[in-house]
């Protein structure tokens, strides 16, 4: 939804920026305390099914359901990890010394470190600074 502006009008659309960027930033302070509270409720609900072995749980809701479900969830493939995944690659599978093991995981991480960084783009945005260290008065900017 991009427009076209003039010289004349960027004043107006920065100070609708602002307008925005403000709401937006009242909005997410609101929606992350409700997210806390319901985290809350949700650890002393889910201790309860625990303790009680109530895993089969099903609430019927007036526009669905809430089960109880498990979700498996993977480590982030930090580059500590992908070394180690790959040391461990070259010394089980291909019954490489530890020593040849470690440099030939660190040379192939680095490629992929580098592919990785080629890959990087720049895309043009507005980055909001403020003054001093009260970042949350973002309400006491008036456009």
């Amino acid at each position: 939804m991009s427009r076209s502006i003039d010289g004349n009008s960027v004043r107006n659309e920065l100070r609708r920026y602002i307008v925005y960027d403000n709401e937006i930033r009242k909005r997410n302070a609101e929606t992350a305390v409700l997210r806390q509270k319901r985290k809350a409720s949700e650890d002393a609900v889910l201790a309860y099914i625990q303790t009680q072995q109530l895993r089969d749980m099903e609430v019927k809701l007036p526009d669905g359901m809430l089960v109880y479900k498990e979700r498996e969830v993977a480590g982030s493939l930090s580059p500590s990890f992908l070394r180690e995944a790959l040391v461990n690659f070259y010394t089980n599978e291909n019954k490489s010394t530890p020593a040849y093991a470690a440099r030939y995981a660190e040379t192939v991480l680095q490629f992929i470190m580098r592919q990785r960084s080629e890959n990087v783009r720049k895309v043009p945005c507005l980055k909001r600074t403020f003054q001093g260290k009260n970042v949350a008065g973002a309400d006491d900017d008036e456009p």
